[in-house]
């Protein structure tokens, strides 16, 4: 007898309109729309952090290794070894910058 591996999932189309027709009387979002990946939070502290980071590399702070290795930990790929260096590099280098 064969085992199924994956587990198979429905696909459902909700039209924009309908998903905006249930949000609360509060105007809070609900949670299917997260379910379906609609709405994403970020507080604003990641959001500044993000924004700093990425004006550093525009200025040239980050040497071209560690540039590359830390936009590959933002999107989420595996780094190499010599790439999680760079990263370690990176990350101190921030450090010093943030703890003077």
């Amino acid at each position: 007898m064969k085992t199924q591996l994956y587990q198979i999932v429905n696909v459902v189309e909700v039209p924009l309109d309908e998903l905006r027709e249930r949000v609360d009387p509060n105007g809070n979002i609900i949670s299917t729309e997260y379910k379906y990946g609609l709405y994403y939070e970020m507080d604003s502290a990641t959001r500044g952090e993000i924004a700093n980071i990425e004006r550093l590399m525009k200025k040239g702070f980050f040497p071209p290794k560690e540039k590359e290795a830390i936009i590959k930990t933002l999107d989420d790929y595996k780094l190499n070894p010599s790439e999680r260096k760079a990263l370690e590099r990176g990350i101190r280098r921030l450090r010093k910058l943030y703890l003077k």
